[in-house]
């Protein structure tokens, strides 16, 4: 009894010592963006901003390394700054799923979110800009990943 009852208490201490090495993906696919821009002065009754319209979707075929952190709970490799890449908080995370959500202010206001499927590689992700001018940004990642 007292052996198993060492044991028992032993094991959280392993279990925070242990480090799992990150994830690092490397990705292809497409990032489409559109822009809605935004009509001078004009706002609804509850203040809502109007747009003129949205601009023709944007295609780009790219190729991305993004590390899953899981001892950080980050997630990288969509945006970088002056100090590199910018590290995204892993929300939740199951067997399957890695969900991040992350944001940065400034003149520039912008948010990102997506999964990470841990079987098959797939990401998805979305991220928006709004500008001091009202115009907003919206992009969708699809990438198909595999270890790098």
């Amino acid at each position: 009894m007292r052996r198993f009852l060492a044991l028992l208490l032993a094991f959280p201490f392993v279990a925070l010592t242990a480090q799992a090495a990150p994830l690092t993906l490397l990705c292809s696919g497409i990032s489409t963006g559109t822009t809605q821009v935004a009509k001078d002065g004009v706002t609804t009754e509850d203040g809502v901003r109007v747009y003129a319209g949205e601009t023709d979707p944007v295609r780009d075929r790219v190729r991305v390394l993004v590390v899953v952190d899981f001892d950080k709970r980050t997630v990288s490799g969509f945006w970088t700054d002056g100090n590199g890449p910018v590290l995204f908080p892993i929300i939740a995370v199951d067997q399957h799923t890695v969900t991040f959500n992350g944001s940065k202010g400034g003149a520039v206001q912008q948010k990102i979110w997506g999964t990470v499927n841990l079987i098959t590689g797939k990401i998805d992700a979305e991220e928006t800009a709004l500008f001091r001018s009202g115009n907003l940004s919206h992009v969708v990642w699809d990438l198909r990943c595999k270890p790098a």
